[in-house]
């Protein structure tokens, strides 16, 4: 797609790889959205940006379907997605990314209405430099994929920043802050690290569940709503989460480690508490 801007009224289905110029601005009627069937390669620069936008309220999103591609974003801003949802097609990601190689750095994702911002499934992936601001649930979801991010953002999130659902996760020199439900939430026997970051403002600080294992560094939290740290588990057929904590600032921190569970925060095994997990979901921070 060359440079300028394009107006999408219908949906857009690319049967091949999608090569976007610097400098194009994409505009989306409601109603419509894209499809890859090979890879994105949407590579701006920092004086010649691309826009994915909507023209009104929201556009259905981006769906790419890599089959083992390489998929490269750079210097690109989505907004006002809402979820690509037509006929059998029944998408929660505002951005989704399916079997792919996936490189997003220096990039944007604002404005999002439906459940996540960007969905990452069964992907290899690295992501630098991200924001991801002003997001109506999840901003970012890791479905069974694995990969590194660093020095990105999370502002104003209206679910989870950072949901990981089996996958294999490395997170380093994070911010992320004014989170109503869980900034990073580990699931269905996710392994993640946690390193150098700083998590404010949440419901819930880190949340290891269903047989993750979540290793934490050097990583600060601060005015949780409910706890800093959590163990517990939701579905019985997962082996029980673990979740280790260092940090040698001094400070001290809220936790919830449900029985059975292992939750230790600076070499020491934290106590254990009887913890109602349905009933936990019925909390206003956590519920959906």
């Amino acid at each position: 797609i060359q440079p300028g801007t394009w107006i999408i009224s219908q949906p857009l289905i690319i049967s091949g790889n999608l090569k976007v110029e610097p400098g194009t601005n994409l505009i989306f009627k409601k109603d419509s959205y894209l499809i890859v069937k090979g890879n994105l390669q949407s590579i701006g620069t920092k004086n010649s940006k691309i826009k994915f936008t909507a023209e009104s309220d929201t556009w259905k999103g981006l769906y790419v379907l890599g089959n083992g591609s390489s998929s490269i974003i750079t210097h690109t801003e989505f907004s006002s997605t809402s979820e690509l949802r037509a006929g059998v097609l029944q998408l929660t990601g505002g951005g989704t990314f399916f079997n792919s190689n996936l490189s997003i750095s220096n990039s944007s994702f604002l404005n999002a209405e439906g459940e996540d911002a960007l969905n990452i499934v069964k992907s290899q992936f690295s992501l630098d430099n991200l924001i991801f601001n002003k997001t109506f649930s999840d901003g970012l979801d890791f479905d069974f994929s694995s990969g590194s991010m660093n020095n990105s953002t999370f502002l104003n999130v209206g679910g989870d920043a950072i949901d990981v659902s089996g996958g294999f996760v490395n997170l380093s020199d994070m911010l992320i802050k004014d989170i109503r439900d869980k900034g990073i939430s580990a699931g269905e026997g996710s392994n993640v690290s946690i390193e150098s970051s700083n998590i404010s403002r949440i419901g819930v600080g880190i949340a290891s569940k269903d047989g993750s294992e979540v290793q934490v560094e050097s990583t600060s939290i601060e005015q949780s709503k409910l706890y800093d740290l959590m163990t517990y588990s939701k579905k019985s057929f997962f082996n029980k989460p673990k979740l280790t904590f260092n940090n040698d600032s001094g400070d001290k921190f809220s936790y919830a480690r449900q029985k059975d569970t292992y939750l230790v925060v600076n070499n020491s095994l934290v106590a254990d508490k009887d913890l109602d997990v349905e009933e936990l979901y019925k909390n206003s921070v956590m519920s959906k």
